[in-house]
């Protein structure tokens, strides 16, 4: 039977789930046959360019590069975009946003319809500003109120909030009634002096150790009821605390509802969503036209996980910007695109030269987009790595909620050893007919994992619901696994904890059937027998373990790592990763793009010159799709002559999908390309702007202070004397150089001394930039090297 605690802790998190109103999937990517067609001639409102947005991590870019700056510096749709999604710490979870005080977090799919049906009046001019903030104020404050009635909630949770008063009231009387026993017993007892001297200082643990001494000798019952009684009392102790933390997390959550339900948190969102449309329309231009859209609908895809989601969207969005009858047919045809329709696209794709490309993805951009879904989930040596979200397990007539990210680390582990590429789909026969490599330890595959994928097989459904709660049934209760510790639970068998070695003991479990022997091995000897048992023909795995910095750490004195995985596999390598840290687990791998010539991608960038205003979007989605490291600066140049300065830097969230702690596999190269890129950014844009200091500063920041390489800084160099002729930013160019210097010995790049030295003074604003780097310099005793413009400016 659980405890009142539990059952709060677990009641709470059941009823922030009713609140949330649905949580996190996504519909099958092969569902969206037809669906391009539902939005009439309106197609920058399809949810089409939605799973683009999200799914190319456009969305996600723009808020992660602007994560860990203040608020003075970003503008209204960088602020909506924090406002709706979360970028767990992992820096890979980016989903809609959860937390209560969020109105976001209650949206539903109509909500995002209303919304964006409000927009288009606004963008027409059919509505003024101030009628288009009321408006929006209502259809949040609505979405709230009907968001699994937050009332009835707030009004719940206060109730439990009560009931825990009321069980500590309780939990205190039995807790004096104990005390007056206990110390009745201790003081008619033969104990020795130093248990009453414990037990009068309150040192509950030492009065329990002197019993369990004492006990040796003695087995009177009195003092077998006192040590049990004292336990009672220990025990009572943690369950008070559990109560009074259970009863300060209602407090706090009872705190957002509270602030979720105000006027003004409905109206600094109607704020900032009006501010965003402002910031892409005709006469601002800091945006892409329709970008506050695009960024709505990739809220509404990562939402929606079936057809009648997106229903009811386009119930909302209404009958003028809607094909009724395509939405019938969508709703009840249930196409889907197959392997045969991405096998015809990417023949006349290639068969395209760079003068015919863009009309024919024009005319077949939802199966252009299948198709680079379709490459990266059906035709990549790895599957789709996908995030977790909230689940249900199901035992015993009972349901428990809580968040997956190791569960779901898990089957995306196994999801990449399954992947059959000849066969497309995750093949069990792997394992199952896997000869073992170790007698002593053989391969012996749970049976529930190999139903799991003998039903489960398909790449195309990967992130539904319903797969998320089957793979529960697989992972939870195991044996020796340890799993999160609600206060005062009866058992602890669902929700994996943290922890590597636990982990290890999950694969033991669905591995090895538990097997005595292997939790004796070390985590090395643990890791590389898994790595030998799961390699194959033409599939050689291999791992090593890193710590934040890249270094080299011992996974047998260490939980919290990285393990960096390889695999070889048709004479090509590739790489994933598994990070464990204190409160999170997290997979990832790298991130693949299109295969496209370069001259086609600037062919569609070069397109934003003449197409129409209403297509500006798709081109710009297809550019999420195909853009790669390469074509980054002669694609800035095509589209140099369609987008206005800021706009150019918005096409830095297609590409910016580099993260630094991706290690030392592509160090050398990221780093001068992303350089290029920025610098294509920087070349192209005729006005200075805040943004593009910040690109550079963001670069510069997250590798060359680390760089051993004289072309990267060369490439620096490049990029601070734009930005120095450009009078750039004061704080930025300083920051950036005391960066430099502090963390590289220059000494060993006199070329810096050489850019250093040829800086002209034109104006008073250069004139201060340059004192201020030069008392850097001087502070750090490197003043030898840079004689001129010292002497320039005494």
């Amino acid at each position: 039977m659980q405890s009142h605690s539990f059952f709060n802790r677990r009641m709470l998190i059941s009823l922030v789930l009713l609140i949330n109103g649905f949580v996190q999937a996504e519909m099958p990517f092969t569902w969206i046959a037809g669906l391009y067609a539902v939005t009439k001639d309106n197609h920058y409102l399809s949810p089409i360019n939605g799973l683009v947005w999200y799914q190319q991590n456009i969305v996600k870019n723009m808020y992660d590069i602007w994560a860990k700056q203040p608020d003075t510096m970003k503008d209204n749709t960088i602020q909506l975009v924090q406002e709706i999604f979360y970028l767990q710490r992992d820096g890979v979870s980016f989903l809609p946003t959860k937390r209560l005080d969020k109105p976001a977090h209650l949206f539903m799919q109509s909500t995002v319809g209303s919304i964006i049906k409000m927009m288009q009046q606004y963008r027409l001019k059919t509505i003024n500003r101030e009628s288009f903030v009321n408006q929006l104020q209502t259809i949040i404050r609505d979405s709230v109120a009907s968001g699994g009635s937050t009332v009835q909630k707030k009004e719940a949770l206060e109730g439990k909030r009560a009931s825990i008063k009321k069980i500590n009231e309780i939990n205190k009387a039995i807790k004096d009634l104990n005390a007056f026993l206990i110390k009745k017993t201790i003081d008619e007892s033969s104990l020795p002096t130093s248990v009453k001297n414990y037990y009068d200082k309150g040192s509950k643990k030492r009065v329990g150790d002197e019993l369990r001494t004492f006990l040796t000798n003695d087995t009177s019952h009195k003092l077998k009821e006192a040590l049990t009684q004292e336990e009672l009392k220990v025990g009572k102790f943690k369950n008070d605390k559990a109560q009074a933390k259970e009863d300060d997390r209602l407090r706090y959550d009872i705190t957002l509802l509270t602030r979720v339900m105000s006027p003004e948190a409905h109206h600094n969102l109607a704020n900032l969503i009006v501010g965003s449309v402002d910031e892409s329309s005709d006469n601002n231009k800091r945006y892409i036209l329709y970008t506050t859209e695009q960024i709505l609908l990739a809220f509404l895809w990562a939402k929606s996980d079936t057809r009648e989601d997106f229903e009811a969207f386009f119930n909302a969005l209404g009958q003028q910007y809607v094909n009724q009858n395509a939405l019938i047919n969508w709703m009840s045809a249930k196409l889907e695109y197959t392997r045969e329709d991405y096998e015809t696209f990417q023949e006349n794709f290639a068969n395209k030269d760079a003068k015919t490309i863009v009309q024919f993805v024009g005319e077949q951009y939802e199966t252009a987009v299948f198709a680079v879904r379709a490459y990266q989930m059906w035709y990549q040596v790895l599957p789709f790595i996908f995030t977790g979200t909230t689940v249900e397990y199901k035992k015993d007539g009972n349901i428990y909620t809580f968040a997956d990210c190791g569960e779901t680390s898990l089957r995306n582990f196994f999801d990449i050893i399954l992947k059959n590429l000849s066969k497309g789909k995750f093949d069990i026969d792997y394992l199952l007919n896997a000869k073992s490599v170790e007698a002593t330890i053989p391969l012996k595959v749970s049976g529930k994992l190999a139903e799991f994928y003998t039903k489960n097989f398909s790449f195309n459904n990967v992130t539904s619901l319903q797969l998320y709660n089957d793979w529960t049934h697989v992972v939870e209760d195991l044996p020796d696994v340890r799993y999160v510790d609600p206060e005062n639970a009866v058992n602890k068998f669902y929700e994996i904890d943290v922890g590597m070695t636990n982990v290890l003991q999950v694969l033991n479990s669905l591995l090895f059937d538990n097997n005595e022997s292997f939790k004796q091995l070390s985590n090395t000897e643990k890791l590389n027998l898994i790595c030998k048992q799961l390699s194959r023909a033409d599939f050689n795995l291999s791992w090593r373990a890193v710590d934040d910095q890249d270094e080299p750490v011992d996974v047998n004195t260490k939980e919290f790592l990285t393990l960096k995985f390889t695999i070889e596999t048709h004479n090509k390598k590739v790489f994933f990763e598994w990070k464990f840290e204190e409160r999170h687990f997290v997979l990832s791998s790298q991130s693949t793009t299109f295969p496209i010539a370069t001259d086609k991608v600037d062919a569609i960038a070069n397109s934003m010159n003449y197409c129409k205003p209403d297509d500006t979007i798709s081109v710009y989605s297809l550019l999420g799709c195909y853009a790669n490291r390469d074509n980054f600066e002669s694609l800035c140049s095509a589209a140099g002559k369609a987008l206005s300065s800021n706009q150019l830097v918005q096409l830095m969230y297609c590409f910016y999908d580099i993260r630094s702690d991706w290690g030392i596999w592509f160090e050398e190269l990221r780093g001068a390309n992303r350089a290029r890129m920025i610098l294509g950014i920087a070349k192209n844009t005729s006005d200075d702007t805040d943004l593009v200091n910040f690109f550079i500063s963001n670069l510069l920041k997250e590798w060359i202070v680390r760089s051993r390489s004289e072309a990267q800084v060369a490439m620096a160099q490049e990029l601070l004397r734009f930005n120095y002729v450009h009078a750039g930013s004061l704080p930025f160019i300083v920051d950036t150089f005391s960066n430099i210097i502090q963390n590289i010995d220059i000494r060993t790049f006199p070329g810096i001394a050489s850019f250093m030295q040829k800086l002209e003074v034109k104006d008073d604003k250069q004139a201060l930039i340059l004192m201020q780097l030069i008392a850097l310099m001087v502070k750090d005793n490197v003043k030898e090297l840079f004689p001129i413009a010292i002497k320039k400016n005494e």
